[in-house]
């Protein structure tokens, strides 16, 4: 038959829908204007609760809402069938550099053997109608940016074939969840159907053979990377890297690390065969944790697609890049290497003029391919523009002899019509609230009015002298709130690393020693905290800002590849943003950094950061190091913090435990399904021993999860509650006051383990072994622990958890002794 039919359980969400392309509306008419006048905005904001950052596009866009004229169509064309697999949400998220409304349209179709009403929950961060058998019944206005919200209503269904048509749109502002979802609430299964122009058992089966995918690692350095999936019939893969996006802004850069282009791969699946082959790990180069989208043909030319993340460290490309003994050397390989790569990246082009080397240039472009994209992306005021123009004045300003005029004309034309600040008018959606864009728009500012003195700045109406005196002040202003609290995004391996573009840029270019000083100081005090927290080739802290794509790629990560430079003691890769300024630089950082990479003796780092007091904390040995943050912000929702990481020596994996934001594998929620904490737990450390309680509440999904990357274990032990690994002579035991399950299925195979329910408590520790783990018997006699009463015996100490605070052995272990960091802290212990 041609139809595809399904059921949706009580309290289960509809999913099954035909969709139509997005519609892409960028947002000109609205009229420019100043963002909240009056108010300097902190760099702390992030940090802060309750800061109201609605842009002057999401105003209009509330008073003029598209919805409210929307009308049943049915001339819409539904071209795709959604195949949402584990999502309960119909997700159709993506980034956008400029303010743009979306629309879409979807359908589907449910059976009724009588009359009925059903009670469904929708939720969506935008607006939604939804029409049965062309009768609009229901409307819910939300319009609070990627802030879901619900609305409880009835749907009535006549006997027979209803048709529901669900409108849905929103504006996006840089990232935004496009999603709803519809939740029967009701204890009856309902029953529905898809119309196709095909078999629907075909559907059903290539969607069933794309839930099986998953890789047979997460994470390969070499040999051949392999997946497993389970097909029912034979057909043909169809494979791609970092898949394009449908919406109309792909011929800007994003703003973030330049990734390679790889073409399709197709494969032949069959029947009973389960492992493949998608290629040697020396053939591809990733500067990124990769999206590969495997999708099945279906009859009607229409692709049933799902993505699953993958890292790729091509060993064999890097690992004889950088060699050199001395410093100078290094920053030197590292150009040359960068120079080589067919990138259309900034950092790429600044290499090539710094060394003499011509840029390329496409037969009826202006513009060289390196920097045509990301200067489109600056013209168009999109966001993360500030994370190009910074160091691109930087290099004019250091080497003005270096870069062609037309670039130079260019860079003018860019600078006299960019908004650089809220206290300017404009529409656009760049980002001014965290410290790092801040510190880039006020470079960007300072820079120009520097170039630039007697001209007038057409946004702001400012000449250059101006815009220079109001840029150097700025700055100035930021690094005193920097240099009291610190990052606030705290140790952040996203974030950090565009703070030091920023550092660097001044550190190299800045017109006045003054501000050259203040740049070297957070240059110090980054190097520092980077030192701290890298536990060998690992990067293994906790952070205030974090994605999936950070934590499965320490090896692809800019702080891998600044320290290899620094230190000789990392992972050289492509993401190149903050080691090419260095590179440019003559900047040393602190020779004595280099010992804290790879301890002889355990050493203990405690130090707050932010304006929140977020309380880091970090143990490391010779055989493994454990991170936290203390007792941050428990109870709260959280959004992408980082709370806790164990690594193991010679791994650059991670294991870690959320409470995940969606049930999207890979999705792009904030907090996801792997990075964040919906609900934020309460930890405390003391030493090699960690605590977990969470408590969750009917908003939160009802599990957590530990990331498990055991294809780098030597040896596994798997108990009811209990899970203990080992890699080498190091070894980790987690136990759950909830029964655990290891996922069997799906993407996520093998490398997670599951507790459900609300209320949990963990214990997690770190110890040496003589390459071989305790018994089970020598396990449970050594760690003894009482779930209910929150106490855990071990190793001849007696801990006991209470409210937010740990008692050893009769003593609380002092948590408000740790104070903020400041430069020097440590190196002499």
């Amino acid at each position: 038959m041609n139809i595809k039919n399904y059921e949706v359980d009580g309290h289960e969400s509809l999913t099954d829908f035909l969709l139509t392309p997005i519609k892409y509306e960028r947002q000109s008419t609205v009229p420019p204007r100043k963002f909240r006048e009056g108010l300097r905005p902190s760099p702390y904001e992030y940090e802060m609760e309750g800061i109201d950052n609605e842009y002057p596009g999401r105003a209009y866009f509330l008073q003029h809402q598209v919805i409210d004229k929307q009308d049943y169509d049915d001339t819409v064309k539904y071209s795709r069938v959604y195949s949402g697999f584990e999502d309960d949400f119909v997700t159709l998220s993506s980034e956008l550099p400029v303010p743009t409304i979306l629309k879409c349209w979807a359908k589907t179709y449910i059976d009724c053997t009588q009359e009925v009403e059903i009670p469904f929950r929708i939720s969506t961060p935008g607006g939604i109608k939804i029409w049965v058998n062309k009768k609009l019944q229901v409307t819910y206005k939300n319009y609070t940016r990627n802030t879901t919200k619900s609305k409880d209503t009835v749907l009535k269904f006549a006997k027979g074939s209803n048709e529901v048509v669900v409108y849905f749109d929103d504006l996006g502002e840089r990232d935004v969840d496009f999603i709803f979802s519809m939740i029967n609430l009701s204890d009856q299964k309902l029953i529905g159907h898809l119309p196709l122009t095909y078999d629907g058992e075909k559907l059903v089966e290539a969607q069933n053979t794309l839930s099986s995918i998953y890789f047979l690692k997460d994470y390969y350095d070499d040999g051949d990377i392999k997946f497993f999936v389970d097909a029912n019939m034979d057909n043909k893969l169809r494979i791609r890297f970092n898949p394009p996006t449908d919406d109309p802004y792909s011929d800007m850069q994003s703003g973030n690390i330049t990734e390679f282009k790889h073409s399709d791969h197709k494969i032949d699946i069959q029947t009973g065969k389960h492992e493949y082959i998608l290629g040697n790990t020396f053939k591809f180069q990733f500067a990124s944790l990769t999206r590969v989208e495997f999708g099945l043909l279906m009859p009607d030319n229409s692709w049933v697609t799902r993505i699953i993340t993958l890292t790729v460290y091509n060993t064999k490309n890097y690992q004889d890049v950088i060699s050199a003994k001395t410093l100078n050397e290094r920053k030197h390989q590292a150009l040359e290497y960068y120079a080589k790569q067919n990138l259309d990246d900034i950092n790429v082009a600044m290499v090539k003029m710094y060394l003499g080397q011509d840029l390329t240039y496409e037969a009826g472009h202006k513009l060289p391919f390196e920097l045509e994209s990301a200067l489109k992306l600056v013209n168009t005021h999109g966001d993360c523009s500030d994370f190009i123009l910074a160091p691109l004045l930087m290099f004019l300003l250091q080497y003005p002899n270096k870069v062609p005029q037309a670039i130079k004309d260019e860079l003018k034309h860019i600078c006299l019509n960019f908004r650089f600040w809220i206290d300017e008018p404009g529409n656009d959606v760049m980002w001014y609230f965290s410290e790092n864009h801040a510190l880039l728009f006020h470079i960007a500012r300072y820079f120009a009015g520097y170039l630039f003195p007697d001209e007038i700045f057409k946004v702001s109406g400012n000449t250059g002298s101006q815009q220079y005196d109001l840029g150097k002040k700025q700055i100035e202003d930021w690094f005193d709130e920097f240099f009291e609290y610190g990052l606030a995004e705290w140790n952040s391996l996203t974030y950090m690393p565009i703070d030091l573009i920023g550092f660097f840029s001044l550190y190299n270019a800045a017109p006045d020693q003054n501000i050259k000083n203040l740049a070297k100081k957070a240059l110090d005090f980054c190097f520092q905290i980077i030192a701290m927290n890298s536990y060998g080739k690992n990067y293994a802290s906790t952070y205030g800002r974090v994605y999936e794509h950070n934590l499965k790629n320490i090896a692809l990560s800019e702080i891998a590849s600044l320290s290899k430079v620094a230190f000789n003691i990392g992972c050289f890769n492509d993401a190149l943003r903050d080691v090419v300024p260095f590179a440019l630089s003559d900047y040393v950082p602190n020779e004595k950094l280099a010992q804290l990479f790879e301890p002889k003796s355990p050493l203990k780092f405690e130090y707050i950061q932010g304006i929140n007091k977020a309380h880091s904390y970090i143990y490391k040995t010779p055989e493994y190091a454990m991170a936290s943050v203390i007792n941050y912000q428990v109870g709260k929702h959280g959004v992408q913090q980082h709370n806790i990481n164990i690594a193991l020596k010679g791994m650059v994996n991670n294991i870690w435990i959320t409470n995940p934001g969606e049930r999207k594998f890979s999705g792009d929620h904030k907090p996801s399904y792997w990075a964040g904490n919906n609900r934020m737990p309460q930890i405390n450390q003391y030493h090699n021993y960690q605590f977990m309680t969470y408590n969750l509440t009917d908003d939160d999904l009802q599990f957590i999860h530990m990331y498990y990357p055991f294809w780098d274990f030597d040896e596994e032990k798997i108990g009811i509650n209990w899970v203990a690994f080992r890699k080498g002579n190091a070894a980790g035991f987690v136990h759950f006051s909830n029964p655990i399950k290891q996922t069997e299925f799906g993407p996520e195979t093998k490398r997670e383990f599951i507790s459900s329910g609300r209320n949990h408590f963990i214990f997690l520790t770190c110890f040496e072994v003589n390459e071989k783990l305790p018994s089970e018997k020598e396990l449970m006699d050594r760690f003894q622990i009482d779930d209910s009463n929150k106490t855990v015996e071990a190793d001849g100490y007696h801990f006991e958890v209470g409210n937010q605070k740990l008692v050893v052995n009769g003593t609380e272990v002092p948590t408000k002794e740790a104070k903020y960091l400041k430069i020097g802290d440590f190196l002499d212990e």
